[in-house]
Order: structure tokens, then C-alpha cells, then sequence
């Protein structure tokens, strides 16, 4: 086990803090995680990482400036951050998949930039993809996302997914150039969730500033109540691509579109990290 309480810890290459394997523990309380560097130029680096059943809990904890995702857990890693400042981090301000858990409260995700390599730039990425054991678990409590150009957060295929008492801040988009010189901006929007996401709870949200949809249900259902919808282009699309369930908990059925992903959303290993590749929802 290791607890480190009042540390900085600056400057690594790859990882800051890395819990691994089962019966691995790490406490965090007042710790400053910064500057994390990728290896090589076709590598990512995470701030904290939680791999392989291992645990870490932190409290009051700043992870900023990490070349690759501030907060990362896969492999049935459990990882657990409240009163966190996750700022200016690269693809994804926090990123659990392959059978992680990640559990958020109190916490403030701001600034995340596309990754060099992998692009990107969300708040929160969740996937379960690569989930052997169990299923990719996050739960999500009073806290914040803003200015990041893709969704506040994007969940890819079906997993465990609570986001409660949150202000969730619409991604502001990434301006794409055509061969005649027309521009449009795609993505910037609050939740995704596709490719067969059911379970998914939003409940008690403030969702706002979504350039696109406040909430784009692409291919997958959740039960909404006590949301509040604020300044988006669109609040809450729901495209039926498989057929799957009508959103839960509204008064009527949102804005349709049986149209489904131009793209699976291909992922891409990189090193021991797998990362997704940047692709488009289709229009």
C-alpha cells in the first residue's frame, strides 16, 4: 500500500501514480500531479492510472498538464477521486473502460485538449469495450465539466453509467474545413451515449451550452428525471438505430432520428493504453 498526503509529484514520463494489481492500495489526500510527458511521440501518458484490480482513492487532488487522460482505470481497477481538479489534460479529462470503475464526486473537469495522436478531447470517456469480468462502472456525483470541443461526457457501449447532481457543460465543437472551402462544426455536445449504452441513469443535472445536442442518445436509452436543459441547440435526441428501448422518464419522446453512427468508433492500442480513434457521428 502507499499513502501520500501534501506531494507534488511533477515532471514523469508516462505515468504520475500508477496502482496495479490486486491487493495494491493507494491513498491520495493533497497530492498535485503535474506535467505527466508521453515516451515517444506515438505514446500517451496518464496522471493516475488504476490497472488490474488494484485500488486508489484520492481526495483534494490536482491532476493537470498529463499528455494523455488526467484519471485512467481498466482491468477492474477501482479508482475513486472526491474534491478533484482534473484541468488541461489531454483526449480525456478521466477515461475508464475494460471493466473499470470510476467514481467522481465534488470534483471540477475543465480544459481537456485533443490528445496529438488519438484526438479527442472529452471530459469524461467511458467504453466497455475490453470488459471481460465486469462491466465498465461509472458513477458520477456534483461535479463539473467545461471547455473541452467533444461531450462533456461520451459513453461507448453498454456498461454500468450514474451521473447525478452535475453541471455538465456542452463541448464548444471542432470547426471542420471542406475542399471548397465551407466549414461546419461537429460534435461539442453534453452526454453521448451509443453503440447499445441501457444502463444510464441522468438524474438532477444541469445540462447546458451544447453547441449540438444537450443529450444524444445514439443506438441506446436511459432514465432521465429532474434534468434541466439550458442554452443547448438541440436538448435531447434520440436516434433508434437497434431498436432498443424508449428513453425512460419523459413526458414525451424526444427528437428522432433512426439514423445511426457513420463510425464504430474503431479503437486504437497504443502501447498499454488503448485510446479511441477520432471518428464522426453522421448528421
Amino acid at each position: 500500500s502507499l499513502q501520500a498526503e501534501d506531494c507534488q509529484v511533477v515532471g514523469n514520463v508516462e505515468v504520475g501514480i500508477a496502482a496495479g494489481h490486486e491487493g495494491t492500495t493507494v491513498h491520495l489526500s493533497n497530492v498535485e500531479v503535474r506535467e505527466t510527458y508521453r515516451a515517444t511521440e506515438y505514446t500517451a501518458a496518464m496522471g493516475l492510472s488504476c490497472q488490474e484490480r488494484g485500488h486508489l482513492t484520492a481526495s483534494d487532488v490536482v491532476v493537470n498538464q498529463t499528455e494523455g487522460p488526467g484519471l485512467f482505470a481498466t482491468s477492474g481497477g477501482t479508482m475513486s477521486c472526491t474534491g478533484c481538479d482534473l484541468s488541461d489534460n489531454a483526449f480525456a479529462g478521466a477515461l475508464v473502460w475494460g471493466g473499470g470503475i470510476l467514481d467522481l464526486s465534488d470534483t471540477t473537469i475543465s480544459g481537456t485538449i485533443p490528445d496529438a495522436n488519438e484526438g479527442g478531447g472529452f471530459g469524461i470517456y467511458a467504453s466497455d469495450r475490453g470488459a471481460m469480468v465486469q462491466p465498465t462502472s461509472l458513477l458520477l456525483d456534483n461535479t463539473t465539466i467545461e471547455n473541452q470541443p467533444y461531450a462533456a461526457v461520451w459513453l461507448d457501449g453498454d456498461g454500468e453509467y450514474s451521473i447525478r447532481n452535475s453541471t455538465l457543460g456542452g463541448g464548444y465543437g471542432e470547426v471542420i474545413e471542406h475542399f471548397d472551402g465551407s466549414t461546419n462544426t461537429l460534435h461539442g455536445d453534453g452526454v453521448v451515449a451509443m453503440n447499445g449504452v441501457e444502463r444510464l441513469w441522468l438524474e438532477n443535472n444541469v445540462i447546458q451550452d451544447a453547441i449540438r445536442a444537450g443529450v444524444l442518445l445514439d443506438g441506446s436509452s436511459a432514465q432521465l428525471s429532474g434534468n434541466s436543459y439550458t442554452n443547448n441547440a438541440t436538448d435531447l435526441v434520440w436516434q433508434d438505430c437497434e431498436g432498443v428501448e424508449e428513453p425512460i422518464g419523459l413526458d414525451e419522446v424526444p427528437d428522432y432520428d433512426d439514423r445511426c453512427s457513420a463510425s464504430t468508433l474503431p479503437v486504437a492500442p497504443l502501447e498499454f493504453n488503448l485510446f479511441l480513434e477520432d471518428a464522426e457521428i453522421a448528421e
